[in-house]
């Protein structure tokens, strides 16, 4: 059964002025609409509109011509509702229609949760408790709609979440691939798809505590670059609270390794165009960024309730004057959280934070939030005259340590301010900036004038890494380490002694204080430096 139920605006292009990793935005600009929330449909549309929704995916097509209109855009939404079993799905600037599958050739859906699209514009949904997947081809008509059903994938056990893949080729069908979390049976499947059905190849998992065993796979996604989908499968294992890396090698999935992490849960992952992975955890009340390697990079809680899912949007552009056809990632996110009086659905901008910016004895160091162009420049401690600009370029998410030898060569002897601008990938006005104050004695060399903790590397790491911080010129300082669990239990203490200026370091081998190995997982580490504390994160993987 389809029918009319809203008009609803909801736009998914990139604004710029956003410096931080996730920055709110307007979820429909021109109505003057932020969150589309339950008091808000109440108040603007007149509906309750949903009984709660789960996970959201936007289809969109962009066509580029030499003359006018020059650009045309059409994005469309679809959202699943396990709660009123339907999915709600319409032109973002027109309207959202409802299907529950009744009178259809599916029948009705129970409890529809995670969903995924193709470039091909078809549509998968983990329709949980009719234990199976649901195929849908979509027909854009104007500013309307159509969904179609195709095929069932039967034969699953409660799934949560489904992924889909197209083999490293965009638009050519004949490798696409679907990846099922078989939550009820704890298991992955891969399947591989054409036009009227599905080919289970590969399976990977079940109940147990093995490497390659899980307890409650929640969702799924697969890593992508540029467009183009990897052969790495992320799957959210939420009663062990791990991420695992699953690689694809044609004729089946094997482990690589996992990540455990300190969230409740995760009911969504998605990745963006430059390979970053995002996780929405509901009793986290938390979405979190991690990269490619699932070293976590930053988390968003402001304004969250208990959000369940988060979709980084592709579109297909159709580039007429070059006659290319192409998919690109887009420079936003939209959020589902719980259906409340104020929250809902709702849109972030991605941008790049600089963080741990620190200058060491010629060597330069900070983190990157997100991929980003980067440049350093030297002023006088006025900021008012530049004395050298250097263009590092693109560097991705993560950590980043550079020489900067060259960069000091010349430089006169005294007090100077370095400052590090990121360009963000996703938009250029989208530009974080920091700064740190160093010495430079005009011999290439430059110390620092506060105590600084450089972090831990390698990280993740196994079986070994070391926790580097800098006393600075002038004195010494005394120095401890405390390692905690995620539970907040302590596994190994370095008591404090006194240490020289210059830089140093804590190995820590992954055993607790009886000598005894530590298991997988995420630890915290305290350093007291002086009368100074600093924290962070490390991540044991076996």
């Amino acid at each position: 059964m389809r029918r009319s139920l809203v008009i609803l605006a909801l736009v998914l292009v990139s604004r710029p002025a956003a410096t931080e990793t996730f920055r709110p935005s307007d979820l429909v600009p021109e109505a003057g609409i932020s969150v589309l929330d339950r008091r808000t449909a109440s108040t603007r549309l007149d509906r309750e509109l949903f009984g709660e929704p789960h996970a959201s995916i936007v289809l969109g097509r962009v066509d580029v011509y030499d003359r006018f209109p020059y650009l045309e855009a059409r994005f469309f939404q679809v959202v699943s509702d396990p709660v009123w079993d339907r999915l709600l799905f319409g032109a973002t600037e027109r309207g959202l229609d409802a299907f529950d599958g009744r009178g259809s050739s599916f029948g009705p859906l129970d409890a529809p949760r995670g969903l995924s699209s193709d470039e091909f514009g078809r549509v998968y949904v983990a329709d949980t408790n009719n234990d199976r997947v649901l195929v849908f081809s979509t027909h854009p008509e104007y500013h309307e709609l159509r969904l179609e059903p195709l095929f069932a994938i039967e034969g699953l056990k409660r799934p949560h979440d489904v992924a889909f893949a197209d083999g490293g080729t965009p638009f050519d069908a004949t490798d696409d691939r679907l990846y099922v979390a078989d939550t009820g049976r704890n298991r992955v499947v891969r399947l591989d798809l054409d036009g009227d059905g599905a080919r289970e190849v590969s399976r990977v998992g079940g109940l147990g505590s093995g490497e390659d065993r899980f307890a409650g796979p929640t969702a799924i996604a697969v890593a992508r670059i540029d467009g183009h989908d990897l052969d790495t499968v992320y799957v959210a294992d939420s009663h062990r609270r791990r991420l695992v890396r699953l690689a694809d090698l044609g004729h089946g999935l094997h482990y690589v390794d996992a990540m455990e992490h300190d969230l409740p849960e995760i009911t969504s992952l998605d990745t963006d165009a430059r390979g970053n992975v995002y996780a929405a955890s509901p009793r986290g009340g938390e979405v979190r960024k991690f990269t490619s390697d699932l070293v976590p990079l930053a988390s968003l809680r402001e304004g969250l309730q208990e959000p369940r899912g988060v979709h980084v949007p592709r579109v297909t552009v159709h580039d007429h004057s070059r006659g290319t056809v192409t998919r690109e990632g887009r420079g936003s996110a939209v959020l589902v959280d719980r259906w409340g009086e104020h929250s809902g659905l709702r849109r972030v901008d991605l941008g790049v934070e600089i963080r741990g910016l620190a200058v060491v004895e010629g060597a330069l160091h900070f983190t990157l939030t997100d991929h980003a162009d980067v440049v350093v420049r030297v002023h006088d401690t006025s900021g008012r005259r530049l004395l050298r600009e250097t263009r590092l370029g693109p560097r991705a998410s993560g950590s980043v340590n550079t020489d900067l030898a060259s960069l000091a060569a010349g430089l006169p002897a005294g007090q100077l301010t370095l400052e590090i601008e990121a360009v963000s990938h996703h938009d250029a006005a989208r530009t974080s900036r920091s700064t740190v104050e160093f010495t430079s004695d005009g011999d290439r060399s430059a110390r620092p004038r506060t105590a600084l903790v450089l972090g831990a590397s390698p990280n993740p790491f196994n079986p070994r890494t070391t926790i580097e911080f800098v006393v600075p010129d002038g004195r010494s300082l005394e120095a401890s380490l405390e390692i905690v669990d995620t539970r907040g239990r302590v596994v190994r203490r370095l008591p404090p002694r006194r240490y020289a200026p210059g830089r140093h370091g804590f190995d820590w081998n992954g055993t607790d204080d009886t000598g005894e190995t530590v298991g997988s997982g995420i630890y915290l580490y305290r350093v007291e430096l002086g009368d100074t504390s600093f924290s962070g994160k490390l991540a044991l993987v076996k």
